[in-house]
């Protein structure tokens, strides 16, 4: 029942990866790519677990930097700029650098 729960969920973070599978990909997940690669296997025993999934997600996560994990996402087709967003992304990025607040939630 998991695998195929994770086969489900995988068409979606193709879109977001914007790895050539879907034209309305996103830019700033192809760190994603390896770990949906497996999630879309046509051989449901190939597809990992939603434990595996999980584990291999927490790993991937720790060893990003906490740049890319602020960086922004874009989508495939945009490539325009509009002052507006930039501005306000940098806004948002610095102000949480400055009051030290992390780039993914911590437990406490």
């Amino acid at each position: 029942m998991f695998v195929s729960i994770v086969y489900m969920c995988s068409p979606q973070a193709n879109a977001w990866q914007g790895d050539g599978m879907s034209q309305s990909g996103k830019l700033g997940f192809e760190f994603l790519r390896s770990l949906v690669t497996d999630m879309v296997q046509d051989d449901p025993a190939k597809r990992p677990t939603m434990d595996e999934v999980v584990s291999r997600f927490e790993t991937i996560r720790k060893g990003l930097s906490s740049w890319k994990l602020r960086s922004g996402v874009v989508s495939r087709n945009d490539f325009s700029f509009p002052i507006h967003r930039i501005v306000a992304h940098w806004t948002r990025r610095v102000g949480f650098i400055v009051m030290r607040v992390p780039p993914t939630p911590v437990p406490k």
